[in-house]
């Protein structure tokens, strides 16, 4: 009876042995790890202190073709913002907080995004405004409305296919529609003909008078729709779509 107990407390000895070597091998293991880690970051960072920005390279989001953001206006805009030359500038050198800065300048950008590769490259990620209309004043050349309503120049470059707007009531409007409640209900209704394709191929045109009173012109038969304040737009939009799509049709459009 004594052996056996004996046995059992040996045993229970080795078990915890081998148990605290194991912890121990795990502990030393994670410092291992721990050490290494630190190493390769400071040998990457050294590395990466002895290269010079080798490429500029730009994405600009969205369709491919002609935009109202090119690269060639970017890259334009960095050098004549910049006192010393990015390309063969050491890449510790460049501030990506200052180039998205001179970035943004451009009234086509929305956002923009800079950050340096391993490879030695400055890379530029562009997202740009979307222009759903062109608004039109008297006696002025007018300007693009984008998805947020911001007010933009036009560009000497490229034309953007969108909605024309011819309008007076607009003109105290400065930088933003959203300035005023009725630039506010204007710019949904923009919003929500952009996004419908049959609406964003049929309307045309749209005129405001001084009331703010809309007048809609389409591209089909050249129909003019008086379709009045920019209010319950989708009551209004859905009975003009029912009208065009079914009674149209078996009605003739020569008959309205």
């Amino acid at each position: 009876m004594v052996f056996y107990i004996c046995v059992k407390c040996s045993a229970n000895y080795f078990f915890a042995s081998v148990l605290k070597i194991h912890r121990l091998i795990q502990v030393i293991a994670l410092l291992l790890s721990g050490v290494l880690l630190v190493l390769a970051i400071v040998f990457a960072e050294a590395k990466q202190a002895g290269r010079t920005c080798q490429n500029i390279a730009i994405t600009i989001a969205g369709k491919a073709g002609p935009q109202l953001v090119e690269k060639g206006d970017l890259l334009e805009r960095l050098t004549a913002n910049t006192t010393t030359p990015i390309l063969g500038a050491p890449l510790q050198a460049l501030e990506t907080r200052k180039i998205e800065n001179i970035i943004k300048t451009n009234d086509f950008v929305r956002t923009g995004i800079a950050y340096k590769s391993w490879k030695g490259d400055l890379k530029i990620e562009i997202l740009p405004r979307k222009p759903v209309a062109r608004i039109i004043y008297p006696h002025h050349q007018g300007q693009y409305v984008d998805e947020d309503g911001t007010l933009l120049p036009l560009s000497d470059q490229y034309t953007a296919r969108v909605l024309l707007v011819e309008a007076e009531r607009l003109q105290g409007i400065k930088k933003n529609l959203r300035e005023h409640a009725y630039g506010t209900a204007l710019l949904a209704l923009l919003n929500y003909i952009e996004r419908d394709p049959f609406w964003r191929a049929q309307i045309v045109h749209m005129g405001i008078d001084e009331a703010g009173r809309i007048v809609m012109h389409t591209q089909i038969s050249k129909q003019r729709v008086e379709f009045g304040f920019p209010e319950a737009m989708e009551e209004k939009l859905t009975k003009l779509k029912l009208f065009y799509k079914h009674i149209v049709p078996y009605k003739g459009w020569n008959t309205y």
